[in-house]
């Protein structure tokens, strides 16, 4: 099945080609939502295919279910890239709730522009973390390694830290990070019900910077944690587990039982932070997560 999926994608790429030829970035229109999708690359294009698929926003809209949303709620999506994600979050809550997107990386915002220009999703073309500066942000070394031409240049891998000195020269580009806990007046975050939260290693400097918010509102955070994209893995993702847990949070992970020790074999893992007070049904597709 695997080996059919990438026929399968292979061919899409092809057809799909002379439009990335002419205009520059590919483009696929999403008959069920009657939206076009527009991508600098395939990779991303087919990830967001996926993500907005009939199965996903179903699953999605069971997540938030079992999280307890409510009509008006707000979800924040920190790292939005070419905002399919905050589209998911769209569809999944049956557009009753009020989305803000956070999008710094000035090569993504036409995209993001046009793919939630049917939408209410608010953009905020702004950084978030631990201080109220200005700061580079770019593709990072890893990168460097990647062999298809196509992922290298995935948007989706940008980043504020670790970053290569050839995109330092030739890719690099600057962008404004504000402290989310400075920004709560300005654009009136009320009823914070969920934060997603993807920033390629920059995630404790997210959190510090959001504490105040965290605290008041307690809502839910779902982050990704990647040790390839971290500058110090093990110090960080203690951070993030004693960050919570002082927090008195539970940590959830999506329909599997997971433990795992802080340790340099940490496997790429997608979690959620739940406030105690929230109470997970047993037939709930979150599970407990154990960090060792």
């Amino acid at each position: 099945m695997n080996h059919l999926k990438k026929i399968l994608r292979y061919f899409a790429k092809l057809i799909l080609y002379p439009y990335k030829f002419f205009y520059g970035y590919y483009c696929l229109f999403i008959p069920n939502k009657n939206i076009k999708i527009v991508s600098p690359t395939f990779k991303q294009l087919n990830a967001a295919r996926y993500a907005i698929s009939k199965n996903q926003i179903k699953k999605w809209a069971e997540i938030f279910d079992d999280l307890n949303f409510k009509e008006n709620d707000l979800i924040i999506d920190v790292g939005g890239n070419l905002g399919y994600t905050s589209l998911q979050y769209y569809y999944a809550t049956k557009t009753t709730g009020r989305i803000m997107t956070f999008e710094p990386y000035i090569p993504n915002i036409k995209y993001i522009e046009r793919n939630l220009s049917s939408t209410n999703i608010e953009i905020i073309t702004l950084g978030l973390g631990n201080k109220n500066e200005k700061i580079s942000i770019g593709f990072p070394e890893y990168t460097e390694e990647i062999s298809n031409n196509d992922d290298k240049n995935n948007t989706g891998r940008v980043s504020m830290i670790n970053l290569s000195e050839r995109v330092l020269s030739e890719k690099q580009s600057s962008c404004l990070v504000f402290k989310l806990d400075d920004l709560t007046k300005i654009f009136d975050i009320e009823k914070l019900f969920f934060i997603k939260v993807d920033i390629e290693g920059f995630e404790t400097n997210f959190l510090k910077g959001a504490d105040n918010l965290i605290n008041s509102q307690r809502p839910v955070l779902y982050m990704e944690i990647n040790p390839t994209t971290l500058s110090n893995p093990k110090d960080d993702i203690t951070f993030i587990k004693d960050f919570f847990e002082n927090k008195n949070y539970n940590f959830y992970a999506y329909n599997k039982l997971i433990k795992s020790k802080i340790n340099d074999e940490f496997k790429r893992t997608d979690l959620f932070f739940i406030p105690s007070e929230i109470n997970i049904s047993s037939d709930s597709k979150l599970k407990k997560f154990t960090f060792e």
